[in-house]
């Protein structure tokens, strides 16, 4: 029943961000409306970090699962793939970097701005 719960509070958030997406014509991805309506209700505490937990971790648990599908379906168009290969390789790479960059860089900004909040 726990995990029941815990589904419904992150299925609301992923129904809310489609109805979102749906009113507002902008050209946002509704999982985006999601995880933003579901980090507001995290933040002002309207939803405990407790009542998602387990279902949260489960989920991280199970992403990697999620690529498997995407690569072995770029397979059967590797030869489109392969005068680009060098370009898709380095934009991937470059994109990896960054993002890896600012989500460290945001980390540290929080540790540090909750760190001085503690002190």
């Amino acid at each position: 029943m726990k995990y029941i719960k815990q589904l419904m509070v992150i299925f609301t958030a992923a129904l809310s961000g489609e109805l979102l997406r749906f009113l507002l014509p902008l050209p946002i991805p509704a999982g985006i409306y999601g995880f933003v309506l579901l980090f507001g209700a995290l933040y002002f505490k309207v939803v405990r970090p407790e009542q998602i937990k387990e279902t949260s971790t489960l989920f991280v648990e199970l992403m990697p699962l999620m690529f498997v599908a995407p690569a072995v379906g770029i397979m059967p168009h590797f030869g489109i793939l392969m005068p680009v290969l060098v370009r898709f390789l380095a934009a991937t790479t470059i994109s990896t970097i960054l993002i890896f960059g600012a989500a460290g860089i945001a980390t540290q900004f929080i540790i540090r701005r909750e760190m001085r909040r503690g002190k």
